[in-house]
């Protein structure tokens, strides 16, 4: 018994050798994806895949018992290495007696298969059958999705839609023409929905040309109104800007002025200081000189921290004491030595009060 591969008919030529009538056939039914603008899902495939075995293998899905050559013994779901998808692998027993097909298919004229298979058409948006919804081909996120498969027959092909295994949707007659029928009907629902906006449009220009033309003079009078306002407030802007700018220059020149000023202000307060030292050094110098006439006894570290008023006192204070101060010049005639006395007493009390005076001051 010979076992022909049709993924690798086109590299194995060797003779068949038959026995019991029999040639093992095996491959690759059908893939998951889309084809025929149907989409087959691996789920699908895996709950469906047993319904392929003891199904027949036709030649060009043709349904005549001439067509048959042969019938599916095994199938499963794996992963194509040629591709790495998820495919329906099938054997079947092939008839012997077909040899012009087996010798197309040793020559690798023939390594294509396409599967024939009934489902339930679902919508990919709504979930339900695409009979009963409104979507169709071209709306955002649209799929027909094959639910619920059952295979029919697998078919030697000659040009698959599939590069390793065509898919045929082998609808039933009267399903192909309730879908042929659906796609008439949505195709004109949509034709004539876009017909419906094309005129709803057409009409919406037509009504917004005509408002134009209605409002041209209030769009012109607003216009003129508005290039007007703006013109005043860029005028007054222009002022305002001038205005801004002569301040500008106003409170620069104040500043100036104002450090100016206050530059005069400390030279006149360090001028002042100055004479204000000199005026203390020289009312020292005189307290001193009066202190020593006096007798007093006054040392420069206690008038060192002293201000005007305070040394005004002292030099005041030891002037009126110098004054009445006595001075012995001359020896004094005996006639007035009576009056002598009396202004010497009078004289001591006053020098007595002044310098009980001083001592206040002083201390």
């Amino acid at each position: 018994m010979m076992h022909v591969k049709l993924t690798e008919a086109n590299s194995s030529p060797s003779i068949f050798e038959e026995q019991n009538d029999i040639v093992k056939v095996s491959g690759y039914a059908v893939h998951e994806g889309t084809f025929n603008d149907i989409t087959v899902t691996a789920e699908e495939l895996q709950k469906s895949v047993q319904s392929l075995v003891g199904k027949p293998l036709l030649v060009n899905h043709s349904n005549n018992t001439t067509s048959v050559v042969g019938k599916i013994t095994q199938a499963a779901v794996g992963v194509d290495p040629t591709n790495g998808k998820k495919a329906v692998a099938y054997e079947a027993n092939f008839d012997a007696a077909e040899k012009d097909i087996l010798r197309k298919m040793q020559l690798g004229f023939l390594d294509s298969t396409s599967v024939g298979f009934g489902c339930d058409h679902i919508c990919s948006i709504c979930g339900s059958e695409i009979w009963k919804c409104s979507h169709w081909f071209g709306d955002d996120g649209f799929q027909l999705l094959a639910k619920n498969i059952e295979f029919h027959e697998l078919s030697i092909v000659a040009v698959p839609a599939d590069k390793d295994a065509t898919v045929k949707i082998n609808f039933s007659a009267e399903d192909a023409k309730r879908f042929e029928e659906l796609r008439e009907q949505k195709e004109k629902i949509r034709r004539t929905n876009m017909s419906d906006f094309e005129t709803k449009y057409n009409q919406i220009v037509d009504e917004f040309n005509q408002f134009k033309m209605d409002k041209v003079d209030e769009i012109n009078e607003l216009q003129a109104q508005f290039k007007a306002e703006k013109d005043e407030l860029q005028t007054a802007k222009a002022d305002k800007d001038t205005e801004i700018f002569a301040l500008k220059n106003e409170i620069d020149a104040l500043k100036q002025e104002k450090d100016g000023l206050m530059s005069e202000v400390e030279e006149l307060k360090a001028t002042f200081a100055k004479i204000e030292d000199e005026k203390l050094s020289s009312l020292r110098t005189q307290v001193m000189e009066l202190s020593k006439k006096a007798n007093f006894g006054l040392t420069e570290e206690e008038i060192a921290d002293m201000g005007e008023p305070a040394l005004n006192r002292y030099i005041e204070g030891f002037s009126q004491q110098l004054k009445h101060m006595v001075k012995i010049e001359e020896p004094i005639k005996e006639q007035d030595v009576h009056q002598y006395q009396e202004e010497s007493s009078e004289d001591v009390k006053l020098s007595e009060s002044l310098t009980q005076r001083l001592t206040q001051i002083r201390g």
